[in-house]
């Protein structure tokens, strides 16, 4: 896996995986806490919440309001 990481992954989004991301309803977020304890969750809104501002920049999450759906 490391191996096919180092290809796979880049340090950058080429434009159409910028554009890609800007037409999803919903994204995974996942950290990992002080404790080592995963955290993932399940961010939605409509066509075009996201925004990824530069090739090299965290997404962006674009909303007016959120709420956490238990």
């Amino acid at each position: 896996m490391a191996t096919f990481g180092k290809r796979a992954v880049r340090s950058f989004m080429p434009e159409q995986h910028q554009a890609f991301f800007e037409q999803l309803s919903f994204v995974v977020a996942g950290s990992v806490d002080e404790n080592a304890d995963v955290w993932v969750s399940i961010i939605s809104g409509q066509s075009g919440f996201l925004s990824a501002l530069t090739p090299t920049s965290f997404i962006q999450f674009l909303f007016e309001k959120f709420e956490v759906k238990k």
